[in-house]
């Protein structure tokens, strides 16, 4: 399972990977370790050189992830962009 785990992760983390192939790794790995999905989603939100779109979707994704399992605290949002932010809050259940 690590060697899924690893390959899901560097696939949302690679910012030249389509952003549909993102979003299903960073699902994929939502099954596979909740924790881990949170910690690179995270990763990515606070990369400035995304593009807007993909901090939007990603911070959907986190908040249908947290909705699922946990809230992200303050200490793990502090760094996300404002557009990765506002898209995680928005879209909390």
């Amino acid at each position: 399972m690590s060697d899924q785990v690893s390959l899901s992760a560097s696939v949302v983390l690679n910012s030249s990977a389509d952003l549909a192939d993102r979003i299903a790794a960073l699902l994929r790995l939502s099954t596979l370790d909740t924790e881990k999905a949170i910690q690179v989603a995270i990763s990515v939100t606070e990369n400035p050189d995304e593009l807007p779109v993909v901090l939007v979707a990603v911070g959907e994704e986190i908040a249908h992830i947290a909705s699922k399992t946990r809230w992200l605290t303050e200490f793990e949002v502090r760094n996300m962009s404002d557009v990765a932010f506002d898209a995680y809050c928005e879209h909390l259940k």
